[in-house]
């Protein structure tokens, strides 16, 4: 999975900064017992790192669309919620 994860991060450009994740070494108790015969071990480990590539791309787009918001806030009028009249 080293092999894997390494090409991952290249196409994704987040790195995973984690060594135990980059080596799939030592990732959950039970591991030397299920991940040499388990395929469904596997899939939670690679689900795992999924999920954070997920939040990871997420959080980019965030930022990238908040700054926009503050340099261009005319693009967003249309999403304001209108005021309440009192």
């Amino acid at each position: 999975m080293p092999d894997f994860n390494e090409m991952a991060s290249r196409v994704s450009g987040f790195p995973q900064t984690d060594w135990y994740v980059n080596n799939s070494l030592d990732l959950y108790p039970g591991e030397a017992q299920c991940k040499g015969y388990s395929p469904h071990a596997l899939w939670h480990e690679e689900s795992a790192s999924g999920l954070l590539e997920i939040i990871y791309t997420a959080d980019y787009a965030h930022r990238i669309l908040e700054n926009t918001r503050k340099r261009q806030p005319e693009l967003w009028a249309a999403f304001e919620q209108p005021k309440e009249i009192i």
